[in-house]
Order: structure tokens, then sequence, then C-alpha cells
């Protein structure tokens, strides 16, 4: 598993910090990559089509993050993204370019065969 770099996506309220501690456990340090993707809560409910955050309000959608149940923003992630801020080719870019050089795949040495 030296080449495999798995990704997670989630939306952390405050009881899931300990997430990466496990998660950087599992894989290992040098392969977990923290990104905060910083989107106010008021943009968020601008591009809610399903109306989430409308039934959230209104009490129907009980521990919704941001609402109803706290957030709490990752304490040093390694890549952090305003999406109220940037453009769509720099939040896309922004996380390629950290990631690219720790995705160097090295070419196994070839081994020779031995024929009798």
């Amino acid at each position: 598993m030296d080449n495999t770099y798995p990704f997670k996506s989630k939306i952390s309220p405050e009881q899931m910090q300990q997430v990466p501690r496990l998660v950087k456990t599992m894989i290992g340090e040098d392969k977990f990559t923290e990104d905060f993707v910083n989107c106010p809560l008021h943009v968020c409910e601008a591009h809610d089509i399903k109306g989430l955050y409308l039934k959230a309000r209104a009490g129907t959608i009980a521990h919704f993050t941001g609402i109803s149940a706290s957030y709490e923003p990752p304490f040093h992630p390694h890549i952090k993204v305003k999406t109220n801020l940037e453009s769509i080719d720099e939040l896309l870019h922004k996380p390629v370019r950290y990631v690219a050089p720790l995705l160097q795949v090295h070419a196994k040495p070839k081994t020779a065969a031995i024929v009798s």
C-alpha cells in the first residue's frame, strides 16, 4: 500500500476532531493531508438546492452542523481554501499543487530473469 493515498471528505462537528489522529495512525502521518474548505454559512445556504438549511432552521432536521449542532474548523489544516474569496481555478489547483509532490511514484527496479 506504499503508493495509496486515500481521500476522505467530512463535515467536522467539534466531536469529530479526534478523527484525524485516528486516520494518521491507520495510514501514516506522511500520507495524511487535512484540507479546510472554508465556506461561510450564508454561502452554503445560498447554494442549498435541497433546502436542508431551511429545514434545519425550521427544526425539521436535528443536529445539523452549523445550525443546531456546533462546528469547529480543523486545528492545523495543511491546505485552506476560501470558497467565497478564491476563484474556482485556484480552489481546484491549490490541493493538487500541495499533494502532487507527495504522489511521486518511484519506478521499481527491474529484476533480471534467470534463464536456465
